[in-house]
C-alpha cells in the first residue's frame, strides 16, 4: 500500500495517493471573507459564498439568528430550549441539594 505522508491514509495506486496528498497542498486556501470559514476545494467556495448572499426570511425569536429555511430555523430555535431546560435541571438539582445552601 502507499500512504500519505501528511495524514497517514493508505491507497492500493500510488497515483491515488499523489492525487489525495493534493488536497493537503491546497488545504484550506479559499477563504470567505465574511465568516473567515476556509474551504480547500474553489466550488465548495463558491457554493459557501453563495450561501451569504442568500434570502433569509426566518429569524429566531430567541437570537435574531437568520435563516433561509424555516426547517434550519424551527431546529436551531431548539437548541435554545434545550440549553434552558438543562439549566433548570441543574437549578432544581441544586436547590435539592441541601449542602448547596
Amino acid at each position: 500500500p502507499y500512504s500519505c505522508s501528511q495524514c497517514g491514509k493508505n491507497f492500493r495506486q500510488n497515483s491515488h495517493r499523489s492525487r489525495h496528498e493534493g488536497i493537503h497542498i491546497r488545504e484550506k486556501i479559499f477563504k470567505c471573507p465574511e465568516c473567515g470559514k476556509t474551504f480547500p476545494e474553489n466550488k465548495e467556495f463558491v457554493l459557501h459564498l453563495q450561501s451569504h448572499e442568500a434570502e433569509r426570511p426566518y429569524s429566531c425569536k430567541k437570537c435574531g439568528r437568520r435563516f433561509g429555511r424555516l426547517s434550519n430555523c424551527t431546529r436551531h430555535e431548539k437548541t435554545h430550549s434545550a440549553c434552558k431546560t438543562r439549566k433548570q435541571k441543574w437549578d432544581q438539582e441544586r436547590s435539592d441539594d441541601p449542602a448547596s445552601t
